[in-house]
């Protein structure tokens, strides 16, 4: 497999329906139901942290039309941007790869597993969560009295701790590792 080309991803679902009503009466839930499949596919390669350009060379169009498609995909969920839809996907159940901490974990994990370095502290895990609910770098350090700069600073130390490619993707680490909501 091409390390630069996203795996084809395979979505939890046919038409993206049927499982995810079990996940309780949610708005939510209803828009990612109106995701199809190819939208859900494309979700899944934004969560793994593909770059459009990674995306476009695997489904041979260009970068431009998948950041139009991941556009409307944001807009359809209502979300603030990719690491929120990603997010707003993993709490719809779309992507049912979370490792849960109840269940056995692998004791060697595959190369390509990214996980955590070390242990995220508690003020990490809630910047974290604060921008997989849609808040932006500025929001936050509003919110904290930081700096928009300091933000980014912080988000990239922990994207080089969870090894992750970029924001979105760190959103989908931590999702699946149950180290946010």
């Amino acid at each position: 497999m091409n390390p630069d080309c996203p795996p084809k991803p395979s979505p939890a679902h046919p038409r993206v329906g049927t499982d995810l009503a079990q996940s309780g009466p949610n708005l939510d839930v209803a828009r990612v139901l109106a995701l199809s499949v190819q939208q859900a596919e494309l979700l899944h390669a934004v969560a793994q942290g593909w770059s459009d350009d990674a995306i476009a060379e695997r489904g041979n169009t260009t970068a431009v039309l998948i950041r139009q498609r991941v556009h409307r995909i944001v807009r359809k969920l209502d979300a603030a941007h990719r690491a929120h839809a990603v997010a707003i996907a993993y709490d719809a159940g779309l992507f049912t790869s979370r490792v849960a901490p109840e269940a056995p974990q692998p004791t060697v994990l595959p190369a390509h597993t990214c996980m955590p370095t070390r242990i995220l502290s508690s003020i990490e895990q809630m910047l974290v969560q604060h921008l997989a609910d849609g808040d932006t770098y500025g929001e936050i350090g509003r919110r904290y009295a930081l700096s928009e700069a300091t933000v980014t600073e912080l988000v990239r130390q922990i994207r080089r701790h969870c090894k992750a490619r970029n924001v979105t993707h760190l959103v989908s680490i931590l999702h699946r590792y149950r180290l946010i909501r």
